[in-house]
């Protein structure tokens, strides 16, 4: 088929061109310093929660873990248990429910387990409830 295939118009080329730029506008990293503390941290992601930038939220919780483990920051163990539950409600944001399941049973394993009663339970409570929800056939 001779001639099948054309180019563009110069115009629907930009288009093309500027549409894709746009979109790869809206991956770019998240801005993370150096100096960012914990409040920090959760604050920069609701807001981004509050924009419905769910992809933005998780990268801030997913830092804040990197950056403040448990092991080395014991006082973050709260923080720490709130981060692994947004990160998983966020996937549920985003329609992966099969890996917000997944992420939230974790968690709840480690409220069933050895010393899961002296955790603070209301990441625990709200990850059972999602999972429930979740998993109610008329959703």
């Amino acid at each position: 088929m001779r001639g099948a295939v054309r180019s563009l118009p110069a115009g629907a080329a930009l288009g093309w061109l500027l549409a894709g730029w746009l979109l790869a506008g809206c991956q770019t990293p998240v801005p993370i310093t150096d100096d960012m503390s914990p409040p920090e941290f959760f604050q920069a992601a609701r807001h981004a929660v509050a924009q419905r930038d769910y992809r933005s939220a998780m990268q801030y919780y997913q830092v804040y873990l990197e950056r403040f483990p448990v092991a080395g920051h014991p006082a973050e163990l709260e923080g720490n248990l709130w981060a692994e539950y947004e990160i998983a409600f966020m996937h549920h944001k985003l329609g992966d429910d099969r890996t917000a399941t997944e992420l939230l049973g974790r968690l709840i394993a480690r409220y069933d387990g050895e010393g899961g009663e002296d955790l603070p339970p209301a990441p625990g409570r709200l990850a059972r409830r999602v999972v429930e929800e979740l998993q109610t056939p008329e959703r």
